[in-house]
């Protein structure tokens, strides 16, 4: 597990800028569904919940 986050982040300095944004991002999405799954959410509703977030947060950043 440590190898697999290790070999993560040497990848993750390998990226161009754009793409290091979309793998945190991911990483983003993945900590915020694992949470709301872990409080008894469904999948599908947890998803959602996180990209009405994203949305909004990018809103907020375009604002």
């Amino acid at each position: 597990m440590i190898a697999a986050r290790e070999e993560r982040r040497r990848e993750a300095e390998e990226l161009s800028p754009f793409s290091q944004r979309l793998d945190e991002l991911l990483r983003d999405v993945e900590r915020r569904v694992t949470r709301l799954r872990a409080h008894g959410e469904t999948a599908q509703r947890a998803a959602g919940v996180v990209a009405r977030a994203l949305i909004a947060e990018s809103a907020e950043d375009a604002a």
